[in-house]
């Protein structure tokens, strides 16, 4: 995948938002893992019957299901941390540091592109870059 390709293309606001959302969240994510795989609960060996009053609507609702569902949520967190892994590793460096000081450790842009030495301009195209390559990613184009 070449940069270059990014040049002409624009994002939505409501993709930049979920670029953001997944920017902020990466610093969290392992420990949205361990507190998603704690909250699963253990699978009895031997089942046990316990009589429900009538069900009151068509819904389905089965432990073993409950479970299965909990561990594919967890299962769609590691793949976005891996994918997330693998694109933080393939950036380039001015991207990874817009990445790791505004979006992770929550500094303010504009003190960020001062100390960086960019002009406004440049760093908006290194973000704007950095967008679209994760948008891209995710499928969110």
């Amino acid at each position: 995948m070449e940069q270059i390709a990014f040049i002409d293309m624009e994002l939505n606001k409501e993709t930049k938002r979920k670029v953001e959302r997944l920017l902020s969240s990466y610093r969290n994510m392992d420990a949205i893992i361990k507190s998603m795989e704690e909250d699963i609960p253990e699978i009895k060996l031997v089942s046990s019957y316990t009589g429900n009053e009538s069900q009151r609507s068509n819904e389905f609702y089965s432990e073993p299901e409950k479970i299965v569902l909990a561990r594919e949520r967890v299962g769609e967190k590691r793949i976005t941390k891996a994918k997330l892994d693998r694109l933080y590793h393939s950036i380039k460096p001015e991207q990874k540091r817009i990445w790791e000081e505004a979006y992770v450790q929550g500094r303010y842009h504009d003190a960020l592109r001062k100390d960086m030495f960019l002009s406004r301009r440049q760093y908006d195209r290194h973000k704007r870059e950095l967008f679209l390559v994760i948008a891209e990613a995710f499928y969110l184009l």
